[in-house]
């Protein structure tokens, strides 16, 4: 299993390379997607430092891929499955992390509008990064529904499929928090 996952985050890591020569976007999904993601990473880290619109979309599905092959790895390895029961969760207090959620979600809704009415007005924009960044910090639900409410950014593919891949990814990671606890 070792070798498999070298090799395939090698693959990753050349198929990111060749990806400024040729439009690959599809071979580096579908290699994230069978554990190369950590490959793909190290090749954006180390070569490709220039994010744009093309690659957006790769970018955000190989962090999340990443993020959920990590997460599932851990869960699988310390046999946490084991460990859980509904008693557990009765215990824990979610009300910082449930306030936590509310604002970033807030921010991220209201960012998303902000932008919105920038584009119409012609004035400085937010960048893509950074909406995307308050998805990634927990305001997926809200990124999600500035997208459709203000109709801002829907022919983007890193928003419309990309924030629903982030809330998945957050889901992932609270459940494993939620079995580690």
């Amino acid at each position: 299993m070792l070798i498999y996952f070298l090799v395939i985050n090698i693959i990753g890591f050349f198929l990111n390379l060749l990806s400024k020569y040729k439009k690959i976007d599809i071979l580096l999904i579908i290699t994230s997607l069978l554990g190369g993601s950590l490959g793909i990473l190290i090749a954006i880290i180390l070569f490709n430092r220039n994010i744009n619109k093309e690659n957006m979309m790769v970018l955000v599905f190989t962090i999340c891929t990443f993020i959920m092959q990590l997460v599932l790895y851990f869960l699988f390895k310390g046999n946490y499955f084991d460990k859980f029961s509904l008693e557990r969760l009765e215990k824990l207090n979610y009300k910082p992390f449930l306030i936590y959620l509310g604002v970033i979600n807030l921010i991220t809704f209201l960012a998303f509008g902000l932008d919105k009415y920038k584009a119409i007005h012609g004035k400085w924009r937010i960048k893509i990064v950074t909406l995307l960044g308050f998805c990634f910090l927990g305001g997926g639900i809200g990124g999600l529904l500035g997208v459709h409410v203000f109709k801002h950014k829907t022919n983007k593919n890193y928003f419309t499929l990309g924030i629903p891949l982030i809330i998945l990814m957050h889901v992932v990671i609270i459940i494993f928090l939620v079995l580690i606890k």
